[in-house]
């Protein structure tokens, strides 16, 4: 079985409480996710998530997960 095709994509997700409170009084209502699905040569798809949520989050943890998939996507095609 080989690599066919991976697919990126970019999720908002509301935080279900209206609104957290972080560190320095950074204030979020939502939080980027990151979905990727991969598909081999037979068919078969396989879905995963990162979603960087936790007392040290920032925005750019999601846009960092997003480019090393990006990047590496290439090489694991085939």
């Amino acid at each position: 079985m080989k690599i066919r095709k991976i697919e990126l994509f970019e999720l908002h997700l509301p935080y279900a409480g209206g609104s957290y409170e972080l560190s320095g009084g950074r204030i979020y209502t939502g939080f980027d996710s990151v979905i990727v699905c991969i598909t081999a040569d037979d068919g078969t798809d396989g879905w995963g998530e990162s979603t960087s949520f936790g007392p040290n989050y920032i925005a750019a943890h999601a846009r960092g997960a997003r480019a090393g998939v990006e990047k590496i996507a290439p090489y694991l095609i085939g």
